[in-house]
């Protein structure tokens, strides 16, 4: 069994997401366990969203709903684009209803900052390009409040 993280600079761009498939195809004998992490900026971007006035939340979660955009247009279908955008609505949806209730805890953070990590994994492009049983488990399920 081999454990690959990818996530970041690594998980940004079509190709570098071709890249991550080829390393995972050649481990497929070695049961590959793949943990994907937030894309380039998007934790950075939550980290600023947690701690920002309420004036300036708006820019914040405009900067991750493109960020997902311009790479899911890159390497999904129109179709599939859709319900990806549908789920980063949702997301962005869930997280204005947590800051809304002013995090005061650490597992609040957690919890807004696993929503870098949820969204990517909604790229499906990754998970069918490898051919291999793909379980996507949601971290958030592991936050407690």
């Amino acid at each position: 069994m081999i454990i690959a993280k990818f996530g970041g600079t690594s998980v940004s761009t079509p190709q570098s997401i071709q890249a991550i498939c080829s390393i995972i195809k050649k481990e497929k004998k070695r049961q590959p366990v793949i943990v994907v992490s937030a894309l380039c900026t998007i934790t950075d971007t939550l980290l600023a969203l947690i701690h920002c006035t309420e004036s300036e939340r708006q820019k914040y979660f405009t900067i991750i709903e493109k960020t997902h955009q311009a790479l899911c247009t890159q390497v999904l279908p129109l179709k599939k684009q859709k319900i990806v955008q549908r789920y980063i609505d949702d997301c962005i949806q869930e997280m204005q209803n947590i800051l809304a209730e002013n995090i005061q805890t650490k597992a609040q953070e957690d919890i807004m900052l696993s929503y870098g990590d949820s969204v990517y994994q909604q790229n499906k492009s990754l998970r069918q390009n490898l051919l291999l049983p793909i379980i996507l488990l949601d971290q958030q399920n592991f936050c407690k409040q």
